[in-house]
C-alpha cells in the first residue's frame, strides 16, 4: 500500500550495475521514520554509483556478508573498503558509500528524523529535547562516532538524498 504520505508493505527491486538490491519497505514515512529491509543479492562487484541517505540511519545485519565502499574524499574519488561483517552498523546522513561483492546478504534499517538525528536537527524540535538530550548524551559517552564526532570522518557540504 502506498499513498503520497506513507508506504506500508511494498516491494522494489533496483539495479545499480550489476549490485541488484530487493527492499521490502515494512513502513515508510518519509518525514518521520522508516522500517525496511534490504537484500543485496550475491554480487562480485560493487554498485555503479556512492550515495547517502536522507536521513541518520541504523542498520542490524540479519544475514550475509557485503563490502562496503566508503568515499574519504568527494573531490578525489578516494575511497576505503569494509567488510561489512557486524551486526549492528550506524550511517550518518553525510557519509558517502555503495555496496558490493556481497554473497547474499539481508538487512533491516531504521530511519528516523528526530532520534537519529545530529544536535543541529535536535535544538529545532524543542517537543523532543529532553528524550533527545538523554539519547544524544548516552551515544556520546558510549560511541562518539554514533553523534556525528568521529574524528577519522569527514563531513561533506553536498547532501544527495536518495
Amino acid at each position: 500500500m502506498k499513498t503520497k504520505i506513507f508506504s506500508f508493505l511494498k516491494y522494489n527491486k533496483f539495479t545499480f550495475g550489476n549490485q541488484i538490491v530487493s527492499q521490502f519497505v515494512i513502513f515508510e514515512c518519509k518525514f518521520l521514520f522508516s522500517i525496511i529491509v534490504f537484500y543485496f543479492h550475491k554480487s562480485e562487484s560493487s554498485q555503479d554509483r556512492f550515495h547517502t541517505h536522507v536521513f541518520n540511519a541504523l542498520s542490524f545485519k540479519i544475514f550475509g556478508e557485503y563490502s562496503e565502499y566508503i568515499l574519504d574524499n568527494e573531490k578525489t574519488g578516494e575511497f576505503h573498503i569494509e567488510r561489512r561483517i557486524q551486526f549492528f552498523k550506524y550511517f550518518s546522513r553525510d557519509s558517502y558509500h555503495k555496496i558490493g561483492n556481497s554473497n547474499g546478504c539481508a538487512a533491516l534499517l531504521l530511519y528516523h528524523r528526530i532520534l537519529l538525528s545530529d544536535i543541529y536537527t535536535i535544538l529545532f524540535f524543542p517537543d523532543f529535547i529532553f528524550l533527545n538530550r538523554i539519547l544524544f548524551l548516552y551515544l556520546q559517552h558510549i560511541y562518539p562516532a554514533l553523534v556525528g564526532f568521529h574524528p577519522y570522518r569527514k563531513k561533506y557540504d553536498n547532501r544527495r538524498t536518495t
